[in-house]
């Protein structure tokens, strides 16, 4: 039979003067000596005295809360007339109800400021200068949309349909926020631009970029590359779950390195750094594993995610290899993954390329 734990005396009067005179929960007494509830409960019931019901747990809570704010008058008033803080301030760092802060400030004949004085303080101007995003439109300098007038709509019409200007320049040109710009289209019922309509033609932002020169792209290490030459390396998993697609790629990279050392070095897929972007004539895709030296591209299509998209997926292919001209794209399923073998692919166009 399982003995009880002996607490000694000294504790046991320490817990019952805690409960009873300091009024402190059975929560803030485990806390304290790193008992269980059920352990408290059971010292306190051997000396005759029982839990609370919820009626004096809350009244106990609330005498607390009384005696928090009360403490904290003078300073509640020293900071909102001599500091100057806003009530919104002094809400968040009481954490108090507005109401409440308002109450408090009345019941010590304190005048409270309108907003307008709020913004003349100098609380405020600090506020502002350190916290420019918060602020509105009409503190960063752009003209609110009540005191500015409508420009005419073949103006609108020039700058947004002529001259495919966005609505954030067109902003810049008025003194006014783009916010502004959509409400002054819709007055004139011009049609607005999707996403896909505005990037046409727009030259994508990682054109051009390398390896060496990409702002995100993760550089793998030479030691990481060890790592994974002796199947040493464990990929990342997301909240310890890890997709098939996932572990498909990783094995490969693996197969990779180990089989070919460093001939490969521009190799892209989500996990390792980012998937490959190809911009399109309609829109961009991104290729789920690429290798860019021999122009290799390897997609998993799971058979849930890509049930009914044989024509999009046709048609992805047909956009792709119009945008990259030789490339290759192999499509991977539950069914093939098992006897794909990458170098045999790999080795395979290797040769192709050569026997052009």
């Amino acid at each position: 039979m399982k003995t009880k734990d002996i607490v000694p005396q000294e504790t046991i009067d320490k817990i019952i003067s805690l409960y009873t005179k300091e009024k402190m929960s059975m929560l803030e007494i485990k806390d304290i000596f790193n008992f269980s509830i059920t352990k408290i409960e059971r010292i306190l019931n051997d000396n005759n005295i029982y839990a609370r019901n919820i009626t004096e747990r809350s009244k106990i809570a609330g005498e607390k809360r009384k005696i928090k704010i009360i403490f904290s008058i003078d300073e509640l008033v020293y900071n909102y007339v001599i500091k100057e803080w806003s009530i919104y301030y002094l809400k968040n760092y009481y954490k108090l109800n507005y109401k409440v802060i308002i109450r408090l400030l009345k019941e010590q004949n304190i005048i409270l400021r309108t907003p307008k004085e709020q913004r003349e303080t100098e609380f405020y101007k600090i506020q502002k200068k350190h916290i420019g995003r918060c602020t509105s439109n009409f503190l960063k300098g752009k003209i609110p949309h009540n005191k500015i007038k409508l420009p005419p709509k073949e103006e609108l019409e020039e700058y947004y349909i002529t001259k495919r200007l966005t609505p954030r320049k067109i902003g810049d040109l008025y003194g006014t926020s783009n916010v502004t710009v959509f409400s002054w289209l819709n007055q004139y019922n011009i049609p607005i631009r999707t996403n896909s309509e505005s990037n046409k033609g727009r030259v994508p932002w990682h054109k051009g970029l390398t390896k060496e020169t990409h702002p995100t792209l993760k550089k793998m290490s030479d030691n990481m590359k060890e790592k994974i030459r002796k199947g040493l390396y464990i990929y990342p998993k997301q909240n310890g779950i890890s997709k098939v697609s996932q572990e498909f790629c990783w094995k490969i990279l693996i197969d990779i390195y180990q089989t070919f050392n460093d001939t490969y070095k521009n190799i892209f897929f989500g996990e390792l750094n980012f998937e490959y972007p190809v911009s399109t004539k309609t829109t961009s895709y991104r290729m789920d594993f690429y290798i860019k030296e021999i122009n290799l591209a390897i997609e998993y299509d799971g058979k849930y995610w890509h049930r009914n998209k044989k024509e999009h997926d046709n048609f992805r292919k047909l956009e792709i290899e119009e945008s990259l001209p030789g490339i290759k794209i192999i499509s991977v399923n539950e069914d093939t993954v098992k006897n794909f073998n990458i170098i045999d692919v790999i080795n395979n166009r290797v040769k192709e390329l050569n026997d052009k």
